[in-house]
């Protein structure tokens, strides 16, 4: 069984950094970008169901704190890009009695998210 995982995946470079401002007390502003790589061996390889190969994400924010009290507002834009793959239509006999398959053909997926998160916190 670790042999077949072995043989399509394989480790991931991520990177994944931040940065965070304090403009005036009270106040922050933030921002960051995370990457995570391909764990696919081969980028080309053909599944039946999408497999996640590459994620980009670039996020901003903005914080506001006074005493316990805390008020943030975040952006995240996130990108995936996803593994080509076939998905079957039919499968069975034609009307000549011959065994055949017809597939879709090769499907590319891209899923673009954004978020927009608020949260409140109280310190007690």
């Amino acid at each position: 069984m670790n042999a077949l995982v072995r043989g399509d995946f394989r480790a991931a470079n991520n990177l994944r950094f931040g940065l965070e401002l304090n403009p005036v007390p009270g106040i922050s502003l933030r921002g960051g970008y995370a990457s995570y790589g391909s764990m696919l061996h081969d980028s080309g390889a053909m599944f039946y169901d999408p497999v996640p190969y590459r994620q980009e994400s670039i996020s901003g924010g903005l914080g506001y704190r006074a005493g316990n009290i805390s008020l943030d507002l975040t952006y995240v834009n996130s990108v995936t890009n996803f593994s080509e793959y076939d998905q079957f239509y039919y499968r069975g006999e034609n009307n000549y009695g011959w065994e055949i398959t017809l597939l879709s053909g090769e499907i590319n997926t891209k899923r673009n998210r954004d978020l927009v998160a608020l949260s409140f916190g109280v310190r007690f």
